[in-house]
């Protein structure tokens, strides 16, 4: 998701200034903070249980599986 400051792992300079965005712009942070709650959304016990279904569908046919729709 775009819930995250990415910066090179290896440029300790970029760690330093994606640090520091985030501590000094508060628009910025607050958009990180937003955009992270919309993307814990695809990790919902619903969202995860629908995503193991449409794979054991595709895997086994829902007919094979005795799964109704």
């Amino acid at each position: 998701g775009k819930g995250a400051c990415l910066v090179s792992p290896l440029d300790t300079a970029a760690i330093r200034a994606g640090i520091l965005k985030i501590i000094t712009d508060d628009k910025y942070r607050e958009g990180l903070v937003e955009a992270g709650f919309r993307n814990v959304e695809r990790f919902s016990p619903h969202a995860i249980g629908a995503k193991y279904l449409s794979l054991y569908r595709s895997v086994c046919g829902a007919s094979a599986a005795g799964i109704e729709p």
